[in-house]
């Protein structure tokens, strides 16, 4: 197989994922690895429409990511989903203007309670979203905490 370059000016995450998509997709096709290079180039094309369709679709489904990472606690992770859903419906009666739900949102938990599971981080995670979309610090020395 003959090597090529993405050159769409994506970022680099995009380019990444593009690149395994064409590669996993020749890797169904030509097992042996061995394609054209005219090949690779109608792959190429294909695995770009292939993700952005995908793209698209979660968009309409809503599917942009809502991760909570640094616990395998259940309680935490679902304190966490209902303070961003309580957001997202709540959003524009709170001043916020932005559409919540076309953000990835990203929250990383760091144990103190050497990963047992609290349940009544909600607040904490809400008031953090809060700041976060405001684009308002929150005032320095405040502790927001669980029992």
């Amino acid at each position: 197989m003959e090597q090529g370059s993405f050159s769409r000016g994506d970022e680099k995450g995009t380019v990444s994922a593009d690149a395994k998509t064409t590669s996993g997709l020749i890797k169904l096709i030509h097992p042996d690895g061995v394609c054209s290079r005219e090949e690779m180039q109608e792959y190429l094309t294909l695995a770009l429409e292939l993700r952005r369709r995908v793209k698209e679709q979660l968009k309409r489904m809503g599917g942009h990511r809502f991760n909570v990472v640094g616990t395998s606690g259940k309680g935490i992770k679902e304190s966490a989903r209902m303070s961003y859903d309580y957001l997202k419906a709540n959003a524009l009666k709170m001043g916020i203007d932005r559409d919540i739900s076309s953000y990835d949102t990203n929250i990383q938990v760091i144990s103190l309670m050497q990963a047992k599971d609290a349940e009544d981080l909600g607040v904490v995670f809400f008031v953090g979203l809060v700041s976060a979309l405001m684009g308002r610090p929150l005032v320095g020395g405040l502790v927001v905490l669980a029992t």
